[in-house]
């Protein structure tokens, strides 16, 4: 298992990003709407080295993101784990006494997500990410 990415919530997308370009080499960057919760965007930051950025920012003020914002302030979300086979994490995770956040759901550029809470993982949101030519 390797780190996929690091997401950031963000309030605006447009104005973070001048950051990032700023302080790593940014090679490309992608802004997708999740259009299965409808409730945020995403930009996925691709940099020089190869490290995957994502930010979150709310669509909606009764989201989870805008939520986190209110309650945290923008910042580090949650880290997410590149995994092979989506369903079998999901299950062991759950066997393993783990709370996972809802089903597995499709994420960021087609993939299948879902996450652990951060009350079961020393306050860090985890996600669990497989694309989907691999996610079964």
């Amino acid at each position: 298992m390797r780190i996929n990415h690091i997401g950031f919530a963000v309030k605006n997308i447009e104005n973070a990003l001048q950051h990032y370009y700023e302080l790593f080499r940014v090679v490309s960057c992608e802004l997708e709407p999740i259009t299965e919760q409808s409730v945020m965007k995403t930009m996925m930051i691709h940099t020089e080295n190869d490290v995957l950025l994502e930010l979150l920012e709310p669509i909606r003020d009764d989201c989870a993101i805008a939520k986190y914002l209110e309650k945290h302030g923008e910042g580090m979300h949650h880290i997410a784990f590149d995994v092979e086979n989506i369903q079998a994490e999901y299950e062991g995770a759950k066997q393993q006494g783990y709370r996972v956040l809802g089903e597995i759901e499709t994420g960021a550029g087609g993939t299948q997500t879902f996450f652990i809470h951060p009350k079961d993982t020393s306050g860090v949101l985890m996600e669990f990410v497989a694309y989907a030519e691999r996610a079964v």
